[in-house]
Order: structure tokens, then sequence, then C-alpha cells
């Protein structure tokens, strides 16, 4: 319940908002990634492994990502790309060859997308944020390193947002300790109420899971929103606690007060990778226009190098590759089953 002193306890009025975040790719870098893809030319996107290729550069840069990630401001953009100078396809390969080299990419959703897509669908049974065009305020998903890259931006709104929690927590030191307390004990866990699913041990509704945590001086964030702890109250016929309520509300409102987090528009060609456990990210709201229909392309990450990081928040990560990983299985099984007429 002190200050955390860290390199990631970072504001954006302090480092200059997405500037303080970005890192220009040079055209060395630019010209590794056209080897790569010449080197990997007619493979699938998503069967092209690091080991298909390596430079010198992009390794580098790899490294100076993992390093920004796990010990330095838990965010890095990189800026500088020009997708017309790689086509749509290649922009996919270079960014999946990329994200490999940062983490190993893990399945995003019961679809069993590993290269994901960021855009609003019709089809949308667990009204899943990334789909969809509202807003969604400052929050941290379920495992431990993200990554977004900008295809194009939307005619309207879209701006995205990252903000270190660890200020929040730092802000919350000074200004409701009383709250702050109420994140660190947390409460009951919605994984399984927010799939609709029975989960595997009796015991699970009865474990309290931290918001906030510490491990070794290491902290971690895991606020996944309000929502999350109204699917385990409806599922279980239990009212979420006041104070916890108040103390997410009010974590994600200090989050959202101007020159905490940074907001931007993400452009085509720009990607950024971020620590979960640091970094919050969120979205405004955003209307689409014939051409300028908003689309992104998704990681989620295990780290290679990691941080110290509590065994629940990892656990939790590997219950929803697990969780994702039946519900695709069921449906495809689903699916196979020949229909009457």
């Amino acid at each position: 319940m002190k200050p955390i002193s860290s390199p990631a306890a970072w504001r954006a009025d302090e480092i200059g908002g997405k500037a303080g975040l970005s890192r220009a790719l040079t055209e060395p870098e630019l010209a590794a990634f056209e080897a790569m893809l010449k080197s990997v030319d007619g493979k699938p996107v998503l069967s092209i492994l690091p080991s298909d290729f390596s430079d010198p550069y992009l390794v580098d840069l790899a490294r100076h990502c993992r390093h920004e990630l796990s010990g330095g401001r838990g965010a890095v953009i990189l800026t500088g790309l020009d997708p017309a100078r790689f086509g749509f396809d290649g922009y996919q390969r270079l960014y999946w060859y990329l994200g490999q080299l940062i983490g190993k990419p893990v399945l995003q959703s019961e679809k069993g997308d590993l290269l994901g897509f960021v855009r609003q669908e019709k089809d949308n049974p667990f009204n899943r944020g990334y789909i969809s065009n509202f807003e969604i305020g400052f929050h941290t998903d379920y495992h431990e390193l993200l990554s977004l890259a900008s295809v194009q931006a939307a005619s309207e709104g879209g701006e995205s947002g990252l903000c270190s929690s660890l200020a929040v927590h730092n802000i919350m030191v000074d200004e409701r300790p009383d709250l702050l307390a109420v994140l660190y004990e947390g409460w009951l866990d919605g994984l399984y109420a927010f799939y609709n699913l029975q989960p595997p041990e009796d015991g699970w509704w009865e474990k309290r899971v931290p918001i906030v945590a510490e491990q070794d001086g290491v902290f971690s964030v895991h606020c996944l929103g309000t929502h999350f702890a109204e699917y385990v109250a409806r599922d279980r016929g239990l009212t979420v606690p006041p104070e916890l309520d108040e103390a997410i509300r009010v974590f994600q409102a200090i989050a959202a007060r101007p020159g905490i987090g940074a907001r931007f528009v993400l452009q085509p060609g720009e990607m950024m990778f971020w620590q979960n456990w640091t970094v919050l990210h969120a979205r405004t709201a955003f209307t689409n226009a014939p051409g300028h229909e908003r689309m992104l392309m998704r990681l989620w990450m295990e780290a290679l190098d990691g941080r110290t990081t509590p065994a629940f928040i990892r656990d939790r990560a590997r219950l929803v590759d697990q969780i994702h990983a039946e519900i695709q299985a069921r449906n495809e099984a689903e699916d196979a089953v020949p229909q009457m007429a």
C-alpha cells in the first residue's frame, strides 16, 4: 500500500503521450521485413515460424520490445511502416512473424483465432468488445502480452488508450487507500460465469481473486471491469459488494483522467505491444463509413522472457486458453453433425 517506483509507473503528461511510448522503425529494419517476406513467399501466414528467417536488425528490434514490456514502460508503439509498401498480405505476415519474436501467440476466442481481427461484426454471441463498436473503458485482458496492428481507421472515433495501472495505483495510495485495499482483497472470479460454463471444481466459487497483487516486490494489476463481478453475482444469486463496485469504478475513472493515460488513433501501419499486468487499454466508440471501416490485427501472447507474476494470474490465462479450445472443438463437432431435413 505504498507508491510503486518503476519505469512502468508513468503518466502520459510526463512522458509526452503517444510519442513517449513510440519507436520509429528504421530503414534497415523495414528492408529486413522485405527480405523475410521473400524468404517465406507462398507459405500460409500462420505457418510462418521464427526459424524461417533470421536478421540481426529484427532480432534487436524484438529484444528492444521485450525489454520495454518486461522492464521498461510496459508498452511500445512501432511507427514508420507504410502498409502500401508490403500490401495487406505482407503486413499480416510480418506482423505475425514479429509477434512470435516477442511472445508466443495463443487463442483469442472460441473461434480458434491466433491472429485475430478487431472490427465490428454482427455475429457476437458473447458480446465481445473487440468485435463491437461501442466504447470500452480502461481494463486488462487475461494474457500477459497484448498487441494491435492498425490496418484501417474508422471514419469517426476509435481512439485507442494506454494507461499505466501502476500510476493509477499510486494515485489511489494518496487519494483512496481505503478502496485500494479492496482491490488487493478482490472478489470471486467471473471467468466461468462469463462463458456460461460450470467450473471443473466445487470450490471455484469460494476463491477470492485479487485485482492488485504483489509477488517478490513486483506488482500486477488484473482489472477486468465491473461487468465480470456482475456476471458471477448473477450466476450465484449474489450482490456485488458496494465497496468493490466503487473501487473498480474509481480505479477506471482515475485512468480516464486527462494526462494520466495516452489517447490516440493508431494509424495504419502502426503496431503496439503492451504488458497487460502493468498497462490498461481502452477504446472510444467509433463509426464506420464505406472505405473507412476500422480494422486492426490482434495478438494475445505468452511472454518469452516474462516478469514475476502471481501463479493465479498465469493459471487464469491458461484456463482461458483451455475454455476457448473446448468451445471451438464443441462448435466444430456440432457443425459436423448432419442436419435432418
